[in-house]
């Protein structure tokens, strides 16, 4: 989610107060993919925080070149902060 709002500025802060429980709910578009392997269409995420959309349709950017990452692997990650 972090690298979402990374690039692209969220329509709206929806945050609750400190102290209070944040809810997301992230639709995700996987991308698709030519035999050759090539991007024909990239992934795409529409993000909701405590109900309010904050990210809509927002294009996710392939991984960098040289990542160990491969179209069977495109499945997004959330961070736990150490929990």
């Amino acid at each position: 989610m972090r690298s979402a709002v990374r690039r692209a500025v969220p329509l709206v802060n929806a945050s609750c107060k400190p102290g209070q429980w944040q809810a997301y709910d992230i639709v995700y578009h996987r991308p698709v993919f030519d035999q050759s392997g090539k991007v024909t269409r990239k992934a795409v995420i529409t993000v909701f925080h405590n109900g309010i959309l904050i990210q809509d349709h927002v294009a996710l950017e392939a991984a960098p070149a040289g990542s160990a990452r491969t179209p069977s692997r495109t499945t997004p990650r959330t961070e736990t902060r150490g929990r």
